[in-house]
């Protein structure tokens, strides 16, 4: 897939599953706005989880990238909030690793789809276990990391889960928002006063 953008692909997927629903959107539909040929759309994205979990695999780089800053010391699930934190504030100035458009997009399909919810969180999990084993050098089953990837993925769902019931806002997916949902879902899983 040399000549083809991929994050052209992923942005018309994401605009299409807002716009027309994600159940009602195919790979068929993607490529025919691109003016490509369906097979094209599916050598590289085999299913329409795979467009979303392109962001969340883009966004999760730039967290353990963050994470490489932290404390071997410190809390994983503290440092995941500072990672994460940073890795979203680096998206709201326009440095981050997605366009701020398409992190909101994948944020309306999660938070519209339980399907797609629940393969992100499967996604998540497997992903998160495997950085933070490597980031920490320790196994995947280590206790520590089974606990920072159950808390953590508690968060995340919680946070995604909050966008739904925030309907009065008037874009209950904006950045801002989903920031502080983010810090007072984590001060809620930790039992912390924020």
């Amino acid at each position: 897939m040399t000549d083809v953008d991929r994050d052209a692909i992923v942005d018309t997927a994401l605009a299409l599953f807002v716009e027309r629903g994600y159940g009602s959107t195919t790979p068929a539909d993607i490529a025919s706005v691109l003016g490509l040929q369906p097979g094209v759309i599916t050598a590289e994205f085999p299913d329409k989880e795979s467009f979303i979990f392109a962001v969340v695999d883009a966004m999760f780089a730039a967290v353990f990238e963050e994470l490489t800053k932290a404390s071997q010391e410190q809390d994983l699930v503290e440092s995941l909030l500072a990672a994460h934190q940073s890795a979203v504030g680096r998206i709201i100035a326009g440095e981050g690793p997605v366009p701020l458009l398409r992190m909101h997009r994948m944020g309306r399909v999660i938070a519209t789809n339980p399907a797609v919810a629940q393969a992100v969180s499967v996604h998540r999990k497997r992903v998160l276990a495997h950085g933070l084993a490597d980031q920490r050098g320790i196994a995947q089953d280590d206790p520590q990391i089974s606990k920072a990837v159950t808390v953590w993925s508690a968060i995340m769902a919680s946070t995604h889960a909050a966008a739904i019931h925030d309907q009065d806002e008037p874009d209950p997916f904006a950045t801002d928002l989903t920031t502080r949902r983010l810090d007072r879902t984590y001060h809620l899983v930790r039992r912390v006063q924020p």
